[in-house]
């Protein structure tokens, strides 16, 4: 008679042998049970090393991070200055890249960089997020005035504005709604100096809210972080935006950047204080952690 007898340990030990056999190697009919050519019985067993699944490489991107969702714009600035969906800026000056936050940024001493809005709906007027990785190249200075981003209706010095924008005022940073009512937003001149790194990039992220939609008064907000530290201001003043953003704008023509730009990214809403600081510590920007 044939019976299923593991004689020594192990699924790959697992053979018909006669009764006799399994006796000998200490079984019995009862241990063993009917024969069942069409299964396999994991005995608990790990099979070999060298007979093991080879290992699956491990993605080191943030599983689905939450600030991730509503994304309208990216310009990682990797290889050039096409945003991640392959659209082409026009610039006011050359710019060239150098090394960034996560791989390249774009240099911007006199340059303004412009990406067309109208094409694809990239800046949300009545509710939204914009943050962008700054290196600064210049010493902050009470008399100075440096462009960061800006909405606006053309690419021209004499354009008006569109929506809220992000500007180093002396010796503060400020995100202010300058088209239609205003609303303004200051970091104090001891805050962004306790939080200001010379050497280094930071991260800049203004969100927005003029209805105050679901709930809520209007909102307009303003965080620098950097590895000294980090720093949120908020307003709650009303404002309407009137103009339609036609391009946005990176760097200024007038008020010089002087600047490496990084990973800048817009979002058709408000990002979350946690989602912010999700987005600092990010490994990878946000092309690469977002799957874009």
């Amino acid at each position: 008679m044939l019976v299923a007898c593991n004689a020594v340990s192990g699924v790959r030990d697992l053979k018909l042998v006669d009764c006799v056999d399994c006796a000998e190697a200490g079984a019995t009919i009862a241990d063993a049970g009917s024969a069942d050519t069409g299964r396999v019985t994991d005995t608990g067993t790990a099979p070999p090393a060298d007979q093991r699944a080879p290992d699956v490489a491990v993605d080191t991107r943030p599983a689905g991070a939450s600030y991730c969702g509503g994304i309208t714009f990216n310009a990682p600035f990797d290889a050039d200055l096409n945003s991640a969906a392959g659209q082409n800026p026009t610039t006011s000056d050359p710019v060239s890249l150098s090394p960034g936050r996560y791989s390249n940024a774009a240099t911007l001493t006199t340059a303004a960089v412009f990406w067309d809005a109208t094409v694809k709906p990239l800046h949300n007027k009545d509710v939204g997020t914009v943050a962008l990785w700054m290196k600064p190249n210049f010493i902050l200075k009470t008399t100075d005035m440096r462009g960061l981003y800006r909405p606006r209706t053309g690419q021209g010095a004499a354009a008006n504005n569109a929506g809220p924008g992000i500007t180093i005022e002396g010796l503060t940073v400020v995100m202010e709604n300058q088209d239609g009512m205003q609303a303004k937003v200051t970091i104090a001149a001891d805050q962004v100096a306790a939080n200001w790194t010379p050497t280094g990039f930071m991260l800049f992220v203004g969100t927005w809210n003029r209805t105050g939609m679901p709930a809520g008064a209007p909102t307009l907000t303003l965080t620098l972080s950097s590895t000294v530290g980090s720093t949120t201001v908020t307003t709650t003043e009303p404002w309407t935006p009137g103009n339609e953003a036609k391009f946005i704008r990176v760097g200024s023509q007038t008020a010089q950047s002087q600047m490496l730009a990084d990973d800048v990214t817009l979002w058709n809403r408000q990002l979350g204080a946690q989602e912010i600081k999700d987005l600092f510590v990010a490994p990878l920007g946000v092309t690469a952690t977002c799957g874009m």
